[in-house]
């Protein structure tokens, strides 16, 4: 009896399994890119409506502390109102912080920050990331208020 026992692999079948997945991998990277790329493009957006609706209550909300008396709460210029969006944390999808200042935000996807001297007009910038166009939203305290009543 010179009948010997298979072990292992033979080679054909292991060049059938390399194949099987290489034909795996180039379907799912592509669908994995496609997944990527439409996640930064909703952070993206989500971060810019976010900091519209957040602006808006914020001179919303200093409206209302002045019918009230109370001491004005609105950012004085662009650095505070920077500052009071970068507090809420998040991160832009290219890396880095959410939201910049002025409109430099193409390389990483974040959001422009800019407004009048006073803070009275704020101008966020959603940027020409990836395949995205600008889009800019002017808020301001009398557009609030007239909106409001």
């Amino acid at each position: 009896m010179n009948e010997s026992a298979q072990k292992g692999f033979t080679l054909v079948e292991l060049l059938v399994v390399l194949g099987v997945i290489g034909i795996l991998t180039g379907i799912a990277i592509p669908t994995y890119h496609g997944y990527q790329k439409s996640m930064s493009r909703s952070k993206i957006n989500l971060h810019f409506k976010d900091a519209v609706h957040f602006t808006k209550n914020t001179f919303a909300k200093n409206d209302t502390d002045l019918a009230l008396g109370r001491r004005a709460s609105r950012p004085a210029n662009a650095a505070e109102w920077l500052a009071l969006y970068l507090a809420g944390g998040g991160k832009a999808p290219g890396g880095g912080p959410a939201y910049v200042a002025g409109n430099t935000g193409e390389a990483t996807g974040a959001i422009g920050v800019d407004s009048n001297e006073d803070g009275s007009v704020v101008v966020l910038y959603r940027p020409a990331y990836d395949d995205m166009t600008l889009i800019t939203a002017t808020v301001d305290a009398v557009s609030v208020l007239m909106s409001d009543s």
